[in-house]
């Protein structure tokens, strides 16, 4: 790890404990006397209540599965001709979701379909002239599905109670005006699926129950976990999700996380520890913006859960309900001078850091 002059502090190196179809043949039908259509009026209907399906479907692009090249070269008299055939075969995913938030049923249908593409490329060369022609010859693609999977979720009719600064996110998240903050789980895209667990055990920390709020509490600042489809942040944020953040790990948002980590290497601060990394700007609107303050908690070192809860609970308190930080125009350094003493006097050397151009 490195740290750029910039940087407010610096710290060790992070502790490591932490089918073929087949088509019948029909009779031809026979022609049916034409008469004349008769309509019945539809009577009207009495206006639709507003739905409270959520229905989200992510498209995966195609991706290669296997490619066959054959050649064939055939000599007569006058000609050379040489037959090159190419079959390319690839995999396209269509995942479709159907949250029914009322009925706290979810249904989510998995389809993989098989593209097939033959391509003809022949050449013959007349061996009189020398001169030779190609034919290119591609055949209409075959589809087929190869594979289709329905998996049908009933929840409870009542929800968890979650912090409203906690939340799940999809790739179209906007916050509100009102928010001065804005805190993101950073899972690394190089995370190896040994890591699941240790992400899992993290993203409980991040759900735990805290302290109820005042109702005349505004929320003022929020933390979110990047997920890959909009459907399934409601779903998760509902508290109706079975295996909550087993689902949230396998489907994190990994670009939203990558984003954030190379927002924050514009510090000068390279992350290269094993993360994750909990990241906050203030306002959201620095994020990305050269000369940020970015507030940072590396995770690499937390192994057990009732580390990171403790951490995930200190950050309620000390920052995302801790007004005076945020309530200016960006972090207020001098508050959080005494913070970071405090967190690494509780967690490690290693924990909260303010990167950016603040010096000190």
């Amino acid at each position: 790890m490195q740290d750029s002059e910039n940087s407010t502090e610096q710290v060790a190196e992070a502790p490591q404990s932490v089918a073929d179809e087949k088509t019948d043949t029909l009779p031809a039908p026979q022609p049916k006397p034409v008469v004349d259509e008769v309509k019945t009026p539809v009577p009207a209907t009495a206006p639709r209540e507003p739905s409270n399906i959520v229905v989200e479907t992510v498209t995966v692009a195609e991706k290669p599965v296997r490619k066959v090249e054959t050649t064939d070269i055939v000599e007569t008299p006058e000609r050379l001709i040489e037959r090159k055939e190419t079959v390319e075969t690839t995999e396209r995913v269509v995942d479709q979701v159907e949250v029914d938030e009322k009925a706290g049923r979810t249904v989510e249908q998995i389809e993989v379909v098989e593209r097939t593409e033959k391509t003809v490329d022949t050449i013959a060369v007349d061996k009189t002239t020398g001169a030779a022609v190609e034919t290119i010859v591609r055949a209409e693609p075959v589809e087929r599905e190869v594979e289709s999977v329905t998996v049908i979720t009933e929840t409870a009719a009542t929800s968890v109670s979650r912090d409203p600064a906690r939340l799940f996110v999809g790739p179209d998240h906007a916050l509100s005006a009102e928010h001065k903050g804005l805190g993101i789980l950073a899972i690394r895209a190089d995370t190896p699926p040994s890591e699941q667990a240790r992400l899992a055990m993290i993203c409980e920390a991040f759900t735990a129950p805290l302290p109820d709020r005042p109702e005349s509490e505004t929320i003022g600042m929020v933390t979110v976990w990047p997920v890959s489809s909009t459907a399934h942040a409601e779903e998760l944020n509902s508290g109706g999700a079975q295996q909550t953040c087993a689902n949230a790990v396998e489907r994190y948002g990994l670009a939203e996380g990558r984003k954030a980590i190379i927002d924050t290497e514009r510090t000068g601060w390279i992350l290269d520890n094993r993360g994750p990394y909990l990241l906050a700007w203030s306002p959201p609107g620095d994020k990305g913006t050269a000369g940020a303050l970015v507030l940072l908690v590396d995770l690499s070192g937390v192994t057990k859960q009732e580390a990171a809860t403790a951490i995930m609970q200190r950050w309620s308190s000390d920052i995302e309900r801790n007004s005076a930080l945020w309530a200016g125009k960006g972090w207020d350094v001098d508050l959080l001078r005494p913070i970071i003493t405090s967190w690494r006097e509780d967690f490690g050397a290693r924990t909260l850091m303010l990167l950016g151009p603040v010096g000190g």
